[in-house]
C-alpha cells in the first residue's frame, strides 16, 4: 500500500494523542507502538503523514507535553477536541469544556509561533488563515452544508462523516442516484439550511459577532449534540467561547506584528502588494499564505497538492 500511495502522491493520516503513556490510556494498550510503526514505514517510503490529536479531559493537563513529543517527531497534527456524541453518551466522560478548549487553542499558538519551522499544526493554520481572509478555512467554520457529503458503507448519503450511520440524518442514497435538487429537497437538508440562513439573518445570535463570517455559528453537529439532536433557538455550535478566544488571540497578536517596527521597516523598505503589511512576523507568516515556514526548513521538500487519506 505504501508503495501504491508513493506511486499517486498521495499523502496519509493518523490519530495520535501524543506519548505512549497519554495515548495509549485513551486509545488501548499497543496502540502507540502500532501507530507509530506505520507512520515509521510510511516515513521509509517517502510519504508525508500527518496526524490528529484527541485531548480529553485525561489529556489537557499534558499539553505542553504532547506539543512536546510531536515537535521532537516532527510529526505535524491538528487539534481535535472530545466533544459529545449524538451516538455514545459514554463520550461525555471524555469531553472537555468551550474554557478548556479555548485555553488549550490560546496555549498551544502561543508554543506553535515560537516553533514554526519545527512542525506544523493545521487547526491554528486555518484559524489563522481565516481571520486574514475573513471566512472560515475548516468545515468547522463556514456553511458547510453540501461540501463535505459522505457515503455511508450501504450507499446512504449523510451531510458530513459525523452523521455516518444515524438514518435519521439521511439526505439521499446513491443507489436512487440523487440530483443536487433531490439531495436539496431532503428534510434533512432543508433543517440544516434553515439553520444556516438563521444565523446569518440580522437579529440573530451571532448578529453582532466581529467573527460571524469567519465562523458562520460553528459546526452544527455540535449543536445538535447540545440540544438533543434538534436545532434548537440558540443555533450556535456551544464552543462558540473557545473559537471566539482563539480569533482574538490571533487578531491581537497579529495587530502586534503588523505594527512591529521590524515589520513596518520590512514595508516601507521593500513594498509588496502581494504581502502588503504582512511581512514580518511569525503569526504573519502563516496568515499571508504561501509556503509555511516549516516548509523552508532546508532539506525539507515542498508539498504537492496531492489528495489525502484520512484513517
Amino acid at each position: 500500500m505504501c508503495e501504491l500511495f508513493r506511486e499517486h502522491g498521495v499523502s496519509l493520516g493518523t490519530s495520535l494523542d501524543g506519548p505512549e503513556a497519554i495515548n495509549d490510556a485513551q486509545r488501548g494498550s499497543g496502540y502507540f507502538a502500532r501507530t507509530m510503526a506505520g507512520i515509521e514505514r510510511a516515513r521509509a517510503h517517502g510519504i508525508d503523514i500527518g496526524a490528529i490529536c484527541t485531548f480529553t479531559v485525561q489529556s489537557i493537563p499534558h499539553a505542553s507535553e504532547i506539543f512536546d513529543f510531536f515537535v521532537a517527531e516532527g510529526l505535524d497534527f491538528s487539534v481535535h477536541a472530545a466533544l459529545p456524541s449524538l451516538r455514545h453518551p459514554e463520550a461525555d466522560r471524555w469531553s472537555i469544556t468551550p474554557e478548556a478548549y479555548g485555553e488549550l487553542l490560546v496555549g498551544l499558538l502561543d508554543r506553535y509561533l515560537e516553533n514554526l519551522t519545527r512542525v506544523r499544526i493545521g487547526t491554528l493554520d486555518s484559524m489563522a488563515r481565516s481571520v486574514s481572509a475573513g471566512r472560515g478555512g475548516i468545515c468547522t467554520f463556514g456553511e458547510c452544508l453540501g461540501h463535505y457529503l459522505t457515503v455511508g458503507p450501504d450507499g446512504a448519503i449523510y451531510p458530513c462523516q459525523r452523521f455516518a450511520g444515524m438514518v435519521e440524518y439521511r439526505v439521499g442514497d446513491v443507489a436512487a442516484r440523487p440530483s443536487p435538487a433531490e439531495l436539496q429537497a431532503s428534510p434533512v437538508w432543508r433543517e440544516f439550511r434553515a439553520r444556516e440562513l438563521a444565523i446569518a439573518a440580522d437579529g440573530s445570535e451571532c448578529g453582532d459577532c466581529a467573527y460571524l463570517d469567519i465562523c458562520r455559528g460553528g459546526c452544527p453537529y455540535n449543536v445538535l449534540v447540545s440540544s438533543g439532536g434538534r436545532f434548537r433557538a440558540d443555533r450556535r455550535d456551544p464552543h462558540c467561547a473557545s473559537y471566539r478566544r482563539t480569533f482574538d488571540a490571533v487578531t491581537g497578536r497579529a495587530l502586534a506584528e503588523m505594527f512591529s517596527p521590524e515589520n513596518l521597516e520590512a514595508v516601507e523598505a521593500r513594498p509588496d502588494p502581494e504581502r502588503g503589511l504582512m511581512q514580518r512576523g511569525p503569526l504573519l507568516s502563516i496568515m499571508r499564505g504561501g509556503p509555511h515556514p516549516r516548509e523552508n526548513e532546508p532539506g525539507r521538500p515542498l508539498p504537492d497538492a496531492s489528495p489525502s487519506v484520512a484513517d
